[in-house]
């Protein structure tokens, strides 16, 4: 019996150490065919931005496959971008695709391939969740639901000269 008791105590243990990862932002994986999408977020804006930024990550387990679109109804365009540099200054361009390696990820983060949400129709505020629609050019159409959340890494200031 004080096997049984142990047992059940480090179960709950487990159970609540885990419990704040599972509401930890991209604990949803989402599959169509053998892509895996996770670690889905969307920055959180302030109040009456134009833009926003949302990232991801496709884990792709078969054949090479491009993402080639993305909609939601929280913004009138959805574009898929890419950072780049102009010698010392970043800068941001719209791109028709994003490789999905064989085997390999493609990672929408931050500093790099991103979607770009245009023309917003709401606020995109902290807590939030929005639906995006994934198009890729081989498995088809995806619908997921992103959680909005707070990056701490940017200003504010540094927001509106993104």
């Amino acid at each position: 019996m004080k096997t049984q008791n142990r047992l059940t105590i480090i179960s709950l243990i487990g159970t609540i150490c885990i419990f704040p990862l599972q509401i930890h932002a991209g604990s949803q994986i989402w599959t169509i065919g053998k892509l895996e999408i996770s670690n889905a977020w969307i920055r959180s804006t302030p109040p009456n931005a134009k833009n926003g930024v949302g990232y991801l990550t496709i884990s792709n387990h078969g054949e090479p496959d491009q993402l080639i679109r993305a909609e939601t109804a929280v913004s009138k365009t959805t574009e898929l971008h890419a950072h780049t540099f102009d010698g010392d200054v970043m800068r941001m361009r719209q791109i028709p695709f994003i490789n999905i390696p064989m085997d390999g990820n493609a990672d929408l983060k931050p500093g790099g391939f991103h979607l770009m949400f245009s023309d917003l129709k709401q606020n995109l505020n902290t807590g939030d969740t929005v639906q995006v629609t994934l198009y890729f050019s081989k498995k088809g159409i995806i619908t997921i639901k992103m959680p909005v959340l707070k990056d701490k890494k940017m200003t504010h200031s540094q927001y509106h000269k993104h």
